[in-house]
């Protein structure tokens, strides 16, 4: 497991090289489609085109560096967060190549220092333990970003994921023609992404929602950031806080939910439809008519049309009439491959909600 295979057709056709795995799901992981040595070279020359790709999107310094299989680097994802990189590596194969993408990071990208947070669960289904830590010398691990001109304090030691959801940048911009002078609910709100981008643009009055006191103590330190002094936070299950505010009849202008991943596997797919269309459906019945739900889906098993079905389901049974207004999905310095859209992970969409 970790080794080099070479891939054939039945009629002895090079089909491509990558890495096997004896012990996952996915027993080969393809890194190139020509027949090349993947030694330093290959590994500067792929890292070289996903940092070109960020340079042409004019987002280098806070951002997705590498993206596993959207930058044809499967196992392996690199945020870069001012001078400094997050490495999480998820795969045996790429854990094998560990120095060489360390050294090439160095020649490529020059960081003043990289951060592994190797410490997903998925790498205990390829036979790997956990790993965090600084890969040569330390650093601060509470790094202040700008994201739209918004400043946003990040721990990349133990944030989410590298600590911090860059795939939600284009989406949070979206807020400015939506949210001036209006009255915001911002859902599973993390530590106020959405939340802090609503009072740039000029919201009224903002609520932002977590079952974390640890998310909601990130949400006033990055309001403060910013001299943001309108920004409500409030400790609740998502559930309970639309429950009591159905039966108190309180509405707002625009409602924002952006869940965790339901669909943690195939398995619990019909539970994660389910949950879904709850929450859903709850959060139409407080937007107020004439209002937008922002919602998303982070799950990659639930397809963009089932999402959409779902929402359809969720406007009947909260009694609402809805228009979609927009449908988008990651960040572009998150990029998929064609022949994997059926796992398209991130989806937006935007609802005009009447009664």
């Amino acid at each position: 497991s970790g080794g080099e295979v070479k891939v054939y057709s039945s009629s002895g056709e090079f089909i491509g090289i990558g890495y096997l795995n004896l012990q996952s799901k996915i027993l080969i992981r393809l890194l190139s489609l020509q027949d090349e040595a993947l030694d330093s070279a290959f590994f500067e020359k792929r890292i070289k085109e996903a940092y070109h790709h960020r340079l042409t999107l004019g987002i280098i310094d806070n951002c997705r560096l590498i993206f596993s299989e959207g930058d044809y680097l499967p196992g392996l994802v690199v945020d870069k967060y001012n001078d400094y990189l997050v490495m999480e590596i998820a795969t045996a194969g790429m854990e094998a190549r560990r120095n060489l993408i360390i050294d090439a990071l160095d020649k490529v990208i020059h960081p003043k220092g990289i951060y592994e947070r190797s410490d997903t669960p998925s790498r205990l289904k390829e036979g790997l333990l956990p790993k965090t830590g600084f890969i040569d010398k330390e650093f601060p691990l509470k790094q202040v970003i700008t994201e739209n001109g918004i400043k946003m304090e990040v721990d990349l030691e133990s944030g989410q994921k590298t600590g911090h959801f860059y795939d939600q940048r284009e989406n949070r911009a979206l807020l400015k023609n939506y949210v001036v002078g209006k009255s915001v609910l911002d859902l599973c709100c993390h530590t106020g992404g959405f939340s802090l981008h609503a009072s740039k643009y000029g919201a009224k009055e903002i609520s932002s929602v977590d079952i974390s006191e640890e998310a909601l103590s990130r949400v006033n330190i990055n309001a403060s950031l910013n001299g943001f002094n309108h920004i409500k936070t409030i400790c609740s299950d998502v559930f309970t806080f639309l429950d009591e505010a159905l039966s108190k009849s309180l509405t707002f202008d625009v409602v924002i939910l952006d869940p965790p991943a339901f669909a943690k596997n195939k398995d619990n797919l019909n539970t994660a439809y389910h949950g879904y269309l709850k929450a859903n459906t709850k959060a139409l019945q407080v937007v107020q008519k004439g209002g937008y739900l922002f919602t998303f889906s982070c799950s990659g098993l639930i397809r963009p049309d089932v999402f959409l079905e779902m929402l359809n389901e969720a406007s009947m049974k909260a009694g609402k009439r809805t228009s979609l207004v927009s449908f988008t999905l990651q960040a572009p310095d998150h990029p998929m491959r064609l022949n994997g859209l059926n796992n398209l992970y991130l989806k937006c969409a935007i609802l005009k909600v009447e009664d």
